[in-house]
């Protein structure tokens, strides 16, 4: 169960007509998790609840019950997305066995750009950390993913040459560099060159 973050709304309304209002919208999963997410990103967790989506979405309550059991049950789609998003580019760029084909400079130079080239991903992770301070379904989602985005770096740090205490130093750093870029939502170029100089920097060192 999720933590106090994703308190239950009142008794959902049971109007008739709220499976029709919302197939007529031609409204998805994805279409309140959109919502859900875009509130989550401007306003933050506290603001994430069934009136706020039901009206992003243009529908009543009743709409939302037909699709959700309640709004614990969209809180965790929300969060199995970010989480997806995340897998997705480790899996891509950190997992994946082309990787290991490639000398660990360019497989960590290239998860950086993936990182760069993802729109929106660096306001999607502040807003998810921030829910991981007052919810613990949060808090262990975000810890696996930094756990696999640090172990893949140490991987290739290792690769390239580096004992294992310092490789793990050395993804530590950069890692953490990335974090604190998603928290000062800095993204003009020269700071996310940044990421990259750094990287070059820890392969020398």
């Amino acid at each position: 169960m999720l933590a106090s973050a994703l308190a239950h709304d009142p008794m959902p309304p049971h109007p008739s007509d709220a499976a029709m209002e919302e197939r007529s919208l031609g409204l998805t999963d994805g279409d309140w998790i959109d919502a859900a997410r875009d509130l989550l990103i401007r306003e933050g967790i506290g603001t994430v609840r069934i009136d706020r989506i039901a009206k992003e979405c243009g529908v009543s309550r009743g709409g939302f019950y037909w699709r959700f059991k309640n709004r614990d049950a969209l809180l965790i789609c929300l969060l199995d997305d970010w989480v997806a998003v995340n897998r997705a580019i480790i899996d891509r760029a950190v997992v994946h066995p082309a990787m290991q084909k490639k000398s660990a400079k360019d497989a960590i130079l290239d998860l950086i750009a993936l990182w760069n080239q993802q729109s929106g991903q660096s306001e999607y992770d502040l807003a998810v950390r921030g829910w991981a301070k007052t919810s613990s379904s949060a808090l262990k989602a975000t810890q696996a993913i930094d756990a696999d985005y640090i172990g893949g770096l140490v991987a290739q740090f290792h690769r390239h040459g580096f004992e294992r205490a310092d490789a793990e130093f050395r993804a530590f750093i950069l890692y953490n560099h990335h974090l604190g870029l998603c928290t000062s939502l800095s993204f003009e170029s020269p700071i996310n060159d940044s990421s990259k100089d750094l990287a070059l920097f820890l392969l020398r060192l």
